[in-house]
């Protein structure tokens, strides 16, 4: 089996939640997930997906229906089950928008924003004791972690929390009040 396929585990745990969501069961659902998913690790343009997951247009057209219906974050929601809540870790990251994602104008906000290193947007996740993420929001590059630290911590449940672990980007005395209280 290629690495760029789903296993049966996988897609028998994803298709009830794809049902849930909305996701009509057509014969090549599962190609099309794994014509997004195999585009999501290649970083490669829509036309360049292999014909085996059936064609490039339908692909990116099922991608971008999803996306603005917010089917990737619900699926997201969903696919973390069962947290090891003891420890929470908190950082952000950069990541670069490849060149073809900047080239058409959109009335929606769009979490991008322009830096040195061309266009860029950055990643405020939480990840519990395991290192599995658990919550994240995507902002424009020159938001502050300190300035997401307190949405990214309304979305957690810490009633059973030991230790909430972030790096100095999340350093402030009314954040450490707030994570006091939840």
């Amino acid at each position: 089996m290629s690495r760029t396929t789903l296993t049966d585990e996988t897609w028998s745990r994803l298709f009830p939640i794809l049902k849930q969501l909305g996701i009509y069961r057509k014969k090549n659902l599962r190609k099309t997930v794994e014509g997004i998913l195999f585009r999501l690790r290649t970083s490669c343009q829509w036309a360049d997906i292999p014909s085996c997951f059936g064609k490039s247009n339908s692909i990116c057209q099922s991608f971008n229906r999803w996306s603005k219906r917010g089917i990737f974050t619900k699926l997201f929601k969903q696919l973390v089950d069962n947290p090891d809540m003891e420890w929470v870790f908190m950082d952000g990251s950069h990541i670069r928008v490849h060149q073809h994602g900047m080239g058409v104008q959109s009335i929606t906000h769009e979490a991008v924003g322009k830096s040195v290193g061309g266009h860029t947007s950055q990643i405020h996740l939480s990840v519990d004791a395991c290192g599995n993420p658990i919550e994240f929001i995507i902002t424009a590059v020159h938001v502050n972690d300190i300035v997401v630290a307190p949405n990214l911590l309304e979305q957690l449940d810490l009633s059973h929390n030991e230790t909430v672990c972030a790096d100095r980007g999340f350093d402030s005395d009314t954040l450490r009040k707030l994570i006091n209280t939840k």
